[in-house]
């Protein structure tokens, strides 16, 4: 894999995915005409926010860091152009999230996570609410040496006021602070009705601790305690 896309890799991303699949030609094609544009929203969103990271960092030594960033991702996500990479990691990502779930609510998010190690594992997380007000479905992709992303694991988490911390997730942009509990470059994506509602990308130790991220997720991850059968 290029160096440039295994940049993206150090990332947590979240989002909802709104379109038919079906074996029509003609339903074939616009099913790949919304994963272009998606990708197309989703790459300005993610640039959009680290724009405002840098217009609102609170020393120079945060801006810095935040344009040292911008200019990787900036080259690898195509800036604002919208031509569309189909061997992109993130248009994979969107074709086989939609191979895999025809249908998930009203809202999904979708995190995006390296894990590092003797090797760096890549993985993508899907959470999105059940049909029980306090549970969460958590599925897992991973990038393997193929180059594609797998199914690789899923599971179900109580999550005590989740409807609040989902509220809260929303309403707020998360801002970054000059610590977090994040070990490497976190972005939050969420899509709504086929749209991108935002793309927050954060710097390592910059996501605030007790967000709703961090207690449904990152933690879990941290603690081994995601699914079953890694307990």
């Amino acid at each position: 894999m290029k160096k440039s896309k295994r940049m993206s890799c150090q990332v947590f991303t979240c989002l909802i995915l709104h379109c038919c699949l079906s074996l029509d030609g003609n339903a074939q094609h616009k099913k790949l005409q919304c994963i272009d544009s998606l990708l197309v929203s989703w790459n300005k969103a993610t640039l959009r926010s680290l724009k405002d990271h840098i217009r609102m960092a609170p020393d120079k030594r945060a801006k810095e860091a935040y344009r040292i960033v911008d200019v990787g991702y900036g080259d690898y996500l195509g800036g604002e152009n919208t031509t569309v990479d189909h061997e992109s990691m993130r248009y994979m990502f969107l074709q086989t999230l939609h191979e895999h779930l025809k249908s998930t609510g009203d809202n999904v998010y979708i995190i995006e996570a390296n894990e590092s190690g003797e090797r760096t594992m890549i993985y993508n997380y899907v959470l999105f609410r059940d049909t029980s007000e306090h549970m969460i479905n958590i599925v897992r992709f991973n990038l393997q040496k193929d180059n594609k992303w797998h199914w690789d694991a899923a599971g179900k988490r109580e999550v005590d006021n989740l409807s609040e911390k989902w509220s809260r997730l929303d309403a707020a942009p998360l801002q970054g602070k000059t610590s977090g509990v994040n070990n490497d470059i976190v972005i939050v994506t969420k899509i709504s009705d086929g749209k991108i509602g935002y793309s927050n990308f954060y710097l390592d130790f910059t996501l605030p601790a007790g967000c709703p991220i961090d207690s449904i997720l990152i933690m879990s991850v941290k603690t081994r305690k995601l699914f079953k059968s890694e307990r």
